[in-house]
C-alpha cells in the first residue's frame, strides 16, 4: 500500500542530495509514465509555480493521483479505497461470501431457475453496485460515506434462500427490493428504479404492478420509521469495569448511536414485506397467519396513539392501546378462525389437549423460577453471564422434551410468535417509561445491556434472541415439508443457546488469540464450531431412534461441519447481532450445501 503521509521535502535541500528511495514513494510515483514524469514539488521551474503547494499528506496524494495518467489514476484510487476500507475481518467475510457464490456457480445445474434468471440476477447486482459507487464518487461531502459493508448479508442471504426455495414471483420481488437499499438516493428515485426493473423482467400477473408499488412504498416507510427510532437518545448507558456495574454519562458519536444497522433494517423490511404481502403463503400456515394479524394490530395501535399519548394519563394510554389491539385482533382473526372468537378459540386450542397444558405448565415453572432468580441476583452476576443465562433458558424451554419441537410444534410456534409481540409491547413500555412498571423494566434491563444495546434507544437483543430461536423452527416447519423433521429445527437453540453462549464464556476466559481488529477470539470461534457440531451429533442420534419415520437423519456430515465452520468464521469476524443473523445463515448454508453435494 502506498504511504500517504510522506513528508514534503525541504526547499533548502541541495540538488546533489541522493534521490528519495523508491520504497518511500507512492505507487503512483514509482509506476508513472517515464515519458511524462511528475514534476518535483520543490523543483525551481515554471511548472511548480503554476501548481498549489500541498499543505498536508492527503493533498500531496491527491496531486500525485491527478498527475498520474489514465488508467493508473483510476487503479490507484481503487487501491487507496481498498486499503482504507478493507481490513482483515472484512477480507475474511468477503472470502466466505465468494466461496458461497462459487458453490452456486459451479453447481448451477442444480438450480434450473438460476440459468433462467442469470441475466436478471447479474443486472440487478450490477445496477445496485453501480448506484452505490456512483453515490460515493459523486458525494460532495469532505468525508465521503461508503455503503455499509454488511449490505452483503442483506443481499446475498435473501438471494440464496429464494434460490433454494424458488418462487418465480417472489424471487423477482425480493431481488428487486435490493434497489431500495441504496440509501443515498432519493426515496422516490429508488422506488421508480425498482418499479422499472420489476416491469422489465416481470412475466407473471401474480404480483401486479400496483401490488409491487405498494410493496415498495411499504418497504421505504418501514425503513423510514426504523431510521426515526435510531434517532432517539438515551442519557446514560451501562458500563462494565472490572466486573462491577456503574452507570455513567457518556458521549456517543451520533453515527454509532443506532439501535438498528442499515443491514438489519433491510433484512427486517424483507421479512415484514413477505409476511404482509405474500398472502397465499402466509394463509397456508396457521402460526404465520396469526402472527401477521397480531403484528398488524400492534402497528395500528401504536400509530393510533403515536401523536397523542404524551398528552394523556398513563392509565388512559394503557386502556386505549389494549382496546385497539384487542378489537383489531379479534376482527382480523375472525377471517382466519372461521368466525370463532380468538380468545375462546385459544382457550379450547390449549386446554382441550393435555400435552399442551403440560408444556405450558413446565414453561411457566421455568420462567417464573429463572426470571425471579436472575432479577434477584442481577448485580452479583457478571454482565456476560447474566446475558447468556437467557440463552440457556431458551434451551430449557424448547429442548426439555422432544414433544415441544416435534409433536406440538404448531403450538410452540404460535407461542413463540406471540411472545415476540409481547416483547415488543414490553419494549414500548420500557422505552416510554410508562408507569412504575416501565421505570422498573428500564432499570432492570439496563443491567443486561452490552455495547450493542447501549448504542441506541431500544434494547432489542432479547427480542432478537426469541426471533433467532424461532426462525429455524419456522424454516423447518414450513419449507422442509409437513410431517417431516430435520436437524434445522434445532439449529436456533443450539447455535444461540450452546454455541454462541459457550463461545463467549470460553473466549472471555481463555481467549488469548484475537481476531485482528476484534475483541472476539479464535478460541471462542473454535468453541462455537465444536460445541455446535457435537450437539448436532447427539440430537441426530436421539431423534433417529425416537422418530425413525418422520425424522430425516443427517446423511452428509461434512456439509453440516462446513456450515458450522462458515458460521463460526462469520460470527467471529463480523459485527452483526449474532442473535439475528446466525439462525438465518446456518440453515441457509446447510441447505445450499445439501443441494449441491
Amino acid at each position: 500500500m502506498p504511504p500517504k503521509n510522506s513528508t514534503t521535502r525541504s526547499r533548502g535541500r541541495k540538488s546533489a542530495e541522493k534521490p528519495e528511495p523508491a520504497l518511500n514513494k507512492s505507487t503512483a510515483s514509482i509506476f508513472k509514465d517515464g515519458a511524462a514524469p511528475i514534476p518535483s514539488l520543490d523543483a525551481p521551474d515554471a511548472t511548480k509555480q503554476k501548481r498549489p503547494v500541498p499543505q498536508n499528506p492527503q493533498e500531496e496524494r491527491d496531486l500525485e493521483l491527478e498527475l498520474a495518467g489514465f488508467p493508473f489514476n483510476i487503479i490507484y484510487r481503487v487501491q487507496d479505497f481498498v486499503s482504507d476500507n478493507i481490513n482483515v475481518l472484512k477480507f475474511v467475510q468477503l472470502m466466505v461470501f465468494a466461496y458461497i457464490l462459487e458453490i452456486i456457480y459451479l453447481n448451477r445445474n442444480e438450480f434450473e431457475q438460476l440459468t433462467e434468471n442469470l441475466f436478471t440476477i447479474g443486472f440487478n447486482f450490477l445496477g445496485v453496485s453501480g448506484a452505490m459507487i456512483l453515490n460515493y464518487v459523486k458525494s460532495k461531502q469532505t468525508k465521503k460515506d461508503i455503503p455499509e459493508f454488511n449490505y452483503l448479508y442483506a443481499t446475498i442471504l435473501p438471494f440464496v434462500v429464494n434460490l433454494i426455495h424458488y418462487d418465480k414471483d417472489w424471487f423477482l420481488v425480493n431481488l428487486t427490493l435490493n434497489y431500495l437499499i441504496v440509501e443515498k438516493l432519493n426515496p422516490v428515485f429508488r422506488i421508480f428504479s425498482a418499479i422499472g426493473f420489476y416491469e422489465v423482467y416481470n412475466v407473471s400477473n401474480e404480483v401486479t404492478t400496483f401490488t409491487f408499488v405498494q410493496i415498495c412504498v411499504f418497504h421505504v416507510l418501514n425503513s423510514y420509521v426504523l431510521d426515526l427510532i435510531n434517532e432517539g437518545k438515551l442519557t446514560s448507558i451501562l458500563s462494565v469495569t472490572n466486573g462491577e456495574n456503574s452507570e455513567k454519562e457518556e458521549t456517543i458519536d451520533d453515527e454509532d448511536y443506532k439501535t438498528f444497522t442499515k443491514t438489519e433494517i433491510q433484512m427486517i423490511g424483507l421479512l415484514v414485506v413477505n409476511l404482509f404481502f405474500n398472502k397465499g403463503f402466509v394463509a397456508a400456515y396457521l402460526p404465520l397467519a396469526i402472527f401477521q394479524k397480531l403484528l398488524v394490530s400492534f402497528i395500528v395501535a401504536i400509530l393510533a396513539l403515536f401523536q397523542i399519548y404524551s398528552y394523556l394519563p398513563t392509565i388512559v394510554v394503557a386502556v386505549a392501546f389494549a382496546g385497539i389491539f384487542y378489537g383489531f385482533t379479534i376482527f382480523q382473526l375472525n377471517y382466519v378462525l372461521d368466525g370463532q372468537n380468538a380468545i375462546l378459540w385459544l382457550y379450547d386450542y390449549i386446554f382441550q389437549d393435555e400435552e399442551k397444558v403440560k408444556i405450558l405448565q413446565v414453561w411457566s415453572a421455568i420462567l417464573v423460577t429463572s426470571v425471579s432468580l436472575v432479577f434477584t441476583f442481577t448485580e452479583k452476576l457478571s454482565l456476560n453471564f447474566r446475558r447468556k443465562v437467557w440463552h440457556f433458558i431458551i434451551i430449557a424451554i424448547l429442548g426439555y422434551s422432544p414433544k415441544v419441537l416435534v409433536d406440538k410444534v404448531e403450538f410452540t410456534l404460535i407461542s413463540l410468535l406471540g411472545s415476540i409481540i409481547i416483547f415488543l409491547i414490553v419494549e414500548v413500555i420500557r422505552y416510554n417509561r410508562f408507569s412504575p412498571i416501565g421505570e422498573y423494566l428500564n432499570y432492570k434491563l439496563r443491567f443486561f445491556q452490552d455495547y450493542k444495546d447501549s448504542k441506541g434507544p431500544l434494547n432489542v437483543s432479547y427480542i432478537y434472541l426469541i426471533v433467532g430461536a424461532t426462525i429455524p423452527i419456522l424454516y423447518d416447519y414450513i419449507l422442509i415439508g409437513a410431517g417431516k423433521i430435520s436437524i434445522i429445527r434445532y439449529m436456533g437453540i443450539v447455535a444461540l443457546g450452546l454455541g454462541d453462549s459457550l463461545a463467549s464464556i470460553i473466549g472471555r476466559r481463555f481467549g488469548s488469540l484475537k481476531w485482528k481488529g476484534s475483541e472476539k477470539s479464535l478460541q471462542g470461534t473454535a468453541t462455537f464450531i465444536i460445541v455446535n457440531f457435537a450437539a448436532f451429533v447427539l440430537i441426530d442420534k436421539y431423534l433417529t431412534g425416537l422418530y425413525p419415520t418422520s425424522y430425516q437423519p443427517i446423511k452428509k456430515w461434512e456439509n453440516l461441519f462446513v456450515s458450522n465452520l462458515i458460521c463460526g468464521v462469520l460470527e467471529g469476524s463480523s459485527d452483526l447481532n449474532d442473535n439475528f443473523f446466525i439462525p438465518i445463515l446456518l440453515p441457509t448454508v446447510y441447505e445450499l450445501l445439501n443441494r449441491c453435494y
